[in-house]
């Protein structure tokens, strides 16, 4: 890494410039820094922090020590207040536009200049030492009195030289290259993001060219002819076909992918620019670029899914898992995170639904039965209602509601058949309940919080570090809510095993009914406080809370559609 930094180089080269032999020679009146095109003066505001004496040629700006120069000598003969420096300092005169020449020629100089000309004899030029004015190029390269960088000598180079300038001048860890500083290096100091910069202005168009900082313009169409092949005007704007093909220094720009929805006009940019014929081998298009093939692929899908819904299970299965590979790598597409691809989504699930669907179910014991169900059977009702979740148009869930009538549907038959068949013959888990006293201090009863939920919530927390334990139990019968809440919750041991149900409501011990506010009055009498939400939530105090929002969700879907869960019994009601 250089460890020269451009602003305490030219500090430095404009303090030396003032040094002189004081036995031969007065000090100089001033320091002349010419500087015919302008290279140095975006960065004089920075320099001046350094240099409180640097004064610049032009319209009167006190602020920012800028005046004619008639102002100029009244600074440098500090009859103005803001003619502040110290004593032992030089003044420095920057000349934007003005050569060195332009001090020999004083009878055709500008008058408005010519106050100025007798410094020439009373000060000295900040120059290179061969005599020639600075340039930024000089600058970067010169071994001495410069940076000592090797610079490539194309004129885009030396043009992005000047228009970075700026943003390196007080970067103290500017990572510049140990061979050659060339215009690809300062493209990107310029525009670190030019992928990103190329999506923006196809969103955009001449909307972004004007959000641009002053010089950044014609380096960004530079960047755009030399390394992407476009010239940016609007009507390439609406070809995005060098987008789609996602060939050579456009694949970096195709990381659009990676974040689709902060670029929403792209979508109908790349529809009209999709070629009619894709072509073929290496010279192909992508097919993921453009959304029109998607929709195809999608439709295919949507017409094998219904086909397969009429085809035996072990048919059907062969069908999904043959489609699963066809479209796994649309899955992949931004399509897919556009919302556009939702069968494609579907499609693991209908497949893990089906695999579940296809096997054995155990059943010579209720013990057996519930192992097969908490080990992989939850696994179907899982699949189905992810597969269900994953689609929104009232087509794309009647192909799923297909599927899962002619495959969940019988197994879910099945299992639910063979536990009632082993509960008729030994009913002694839901008989041999007994309320248990609540030992802990915070209780959270979500309604409806069936075990395929519970394991997808600990597989969760699991995977974000959380140290969960997950236990199986039983719901009290019926398995509604008024009766399985009374059996988890903290009154359990005051809730009558004896009662008359009223709308599957109990009652307690003294006979009140557990409706809400006898429920919330029992809660309180045995030490616990109902909360309404987590903000309530108080480490020091015995707290139940409910959460009813998968009931509700639950029933307007089922409303909707249709949904059902399997082995109610084995699913809680509630969940501590």
């Amino acid at each position: 890494m250089n460890e020269v930094f451009p602003e305490d180089k030219i500090v430095e080269n404009l303090r030396k410039a003032a040094e002189h032999n004081s036995q031969i020679m007065v000090r100089p009146e001033v320091i002349l820094w010419p500087d015919p095109d302008r290279q140095f003066e975006a960065v004089i505001p920075v320099l001046q922090q350094s240099l409180p004496e640097l004064l610049v040629l032009g319209p009167h700006q006190s602020g920012k020590k800028q005046g004619p120069a008639i102002w100029m000598k009244c600074m440098i003969a500090r009859s103005l207040p803001e003619a502040v420096w110290p004593e032992t300092a030089t003044p420095i005169l920057y000349l934007p536009g003005m050569t060195k020449q332009d001090f020999k020629n004083i009878p055709v100089a500008d008058p408005h200049i010519q106050p100025l000309m007798e410094y020439q004899y009373t000060g000295t030029l900040f120059t290179q030492k061969n005599g020639r004015e600075w340039t930024v190029l000089a600058f970067m390269e010169n071994e001495q009195d410069g940076m000592g960088l090797r610079v490539a000598q194309d004129n885009v180079t030396k043009d992005y030289l000047i228009h970075v300038l700026s943003m390196i001048f007080q970067d103290r860890d500017m990572p510049w290259p140990q061979t050659i500083v060339d215009a690809n290096f300062l493209q990107g100091l310029l525009f670190p993001d030019a992928a990103g910069s190329i999506l923006k202005w196809l969103c955009k168009g001449d909307d972004y060219l004007a959000e641009l900082p002053e010089g950044k313009v014609e380096a960004f169409m530079s960047i755009c002819s030399s390394r992407f092949g476009f010239e940016p005007d609007y009507r390439n704007r609406i070809d995005c076909r060098k987008l789609g093909s996602q060939r050579n220094e456009w694949k970096q720009v195709w990381h659009y992918a990676n974040a689709p929805n902060k670029y929403p006009k792209l979508e109908p940019l790349l529809r009209l620019a999709k070629p009619d014929d894709l072509g073929t081998g290496m010279f192909a298009y992508p097919e993921e670029s453009w959304p029109q093939v998607n929709e195809q692929k999608e439709d295919e899908l949507r017409k094998a899914l219904q086909s397969a819904a009429k085809l035996s299970i072990n048919e059907a299965f062969k069908h999904l898992e043959a489609l699963h590979v066809q479209h796994a790598c649309r899955r992949k597409w931004v399509w897919c995170e556009l919302g556009q691809s939702p069968l494609a989504l579907a499609l693991p699930y209908l497949l893990a639904m089906t695999d579940l669907a296809m096997a054995t179910i155990p059943a010579s014991s209720i013990d057996e039965l519930t192992d097969y169900y908490t080990q992989k059977g939850y696994v179907a009702d899982q699949s189905m209602r992810k597969a269900l979740a994953c689609v929104k148009s009232e087509k794309d869930k009647r192909v799923v509601i297909g599927l899962i009538t002619s495959v969940y549907k019988p197994w879910l038959h099945n299992i639910s058949t063979k536990f009632q068949s082993l509960v008729a013959i030994d009913a002694t888990i839901f008989t041999n309940q007994t309320a248990i006293e609540e030992t802990e201090h915070f209780v959270l009863f979500v309604d409806a919080f069936r075990y395929e939920l519970a394991k997808e919530f600990y597989d969760r927390l699991g995977d974000q570090g959380y140290k969960i334990n997950l236990q199986v139990g039983w719901s009290a019968i019926p398995s509604l809510t008024p009766t399985a809440k009374a059996n988890v919750s903290p009154i359990a041991t005051i809730v009558s095993t004896t009662s008359d149900i009223k709308e599957f409501r109990p009652q307690l011990n003294n006979g009140k009914d557990l409706n809400t506010a006898n429920f919330r009055a029992a809660l309180a009498e045995n030490g616990f406080e109902h909360i309404p939400n987590s903000s309530a939530i108080d480490a020091q105090k015995k707290q139940w809370q409910e959460i009813g929002e998968i009931d509700t969700k639950g029933h307007a879907e089922f409303n909707q559609t249709w949904s059902n869960g399997s082995m109610n019994c084995l699913i809680s009601n509630g969940s501590h």
